[in-house]
């Protein structure tokens, strides 16, 4: 029964918190998937020291896939709010310009920016965010 219940990719709009407009839209990807994409960036090696297994992860495929699956965009993102969360060298004229979404510089952030990677992590981890029921409510404000 519960298993008809289950949302696969509900997606969102969330305030980012410390910037007025900056808003991201995220999708929710459940437990199984996230498993299995990891499972997709792993290798088992036989380690002839220990006589043991030992599984590494590609790491930098595997972030890549996981930005690609939960940022679906943002708005209202300013090159003085990248500013703020990694040094950038940048004219003061541009500073108000805004940066379009692409999965490069979304990616670039969470590898640049541990408050956006904590963000994405800890927004990706509420699950009730995401819940149908909270959906509808924001829709309602």
């Amino acid at each position: 029964m519960l298993k008809e219940l289950k949302i696969n990719k509900n997606e969102i709009t969330v305030d980012y918190p410390r910037f007025k407009n900056f808003k991201l839209k995220m999708r929710y990807v459940p437990r199984d998937e996230l498993s299995t994409l990891r499972e997709k960036h792993s290798t088992i090696s036989f380690n002839r020291a220990s006589r043991a297994r030992e599984e590494s992860v590609d790491f930098e495929k595997f972030i890549d896939s996981y930005i690609k699956q939960v940022i679906a965009g943002w708005s209202g993102l300013t090159f003085e709010i990248v500013q703020a969360l990694v040094p950038i060298e940048v004219s003061e004229a541009e500073l108000t310009k805004e940066v379009p979404y692409t999965h490069e510089d979304a990616l670039w952030l969470v590898k640049n920016s541990n408050e956006f990677d904590t963000f994405v992590t800890d927004t990706m981890s509420q699950v009730d965010l995401f819940s149908v029921t909270n959906k509808e409510a924001q829709l309602k404000k």
